[in-house]
């Protein structure tokens, strides 16, 4: 092999491991930007819930909040969706600030707040059963 083809190699390999070291760098700076979107995604869902919330109307504490937010989640992510864990969520519920508070703890799951959960997972019969539920306690609010 001559001094020239040593040379060429060379300056292949280096390119080849520019190019992905470019890559590598793309694709580390697309995740953190992701990373950043979601976050500020997830917030504003949050928020948009926690605006609407009178304090002095919650029924439910932070923690209780997170726990039926999650028991949601749980009843509707994965194959098939537990209904009656849904209704046990919304039967434990005071008022309209109770609901609004979960929705807002729930935030955004996979890309979709409560309300985009709700309405994929439940039929129109269903939703119309948590209406009802709500309806029964005096809440309104409707999915």
């Amino acid at each position: 092999m001559t001094n020239e083809q040593t040379k060429n190699i060379i300056i292949i390999c280096a390119v080849v491991a520019l190019i992905g070291l470019i890559t590598f760098v793309i694709l580390k700076l697309t995740g953190v930007i992701n990373k950043a979107e979601k976050k500020k995604a997830e917030k504003e869902a949050t928020e948009q819930f926690l605006k609407e919330v009178t304090i002095t109307n919650l029924r439910i504490s932070e923690t209780t909040a997170k726990q039926l937010a999650e028991k949601l989640y749980t009843a509707m992510k994965g194959w098939g969706t537990d209904e009656k864990a849904i209704y046990e969520v919304f039967s434990q519920v005071s008022t309209r600030d109770d609901v609004l508070y979960i929705f807002a703890q729930f935030g955004l799951k996979d890309g979709r707040n409560l309300t985009q959960w709700l309405t994929s997972e439940l039929n129109a019969k269903e939703r119309t059963k948590v209406n009802a539920i709500l309806t029964e306690k005096n809440i309104n609010y409707q999915i």
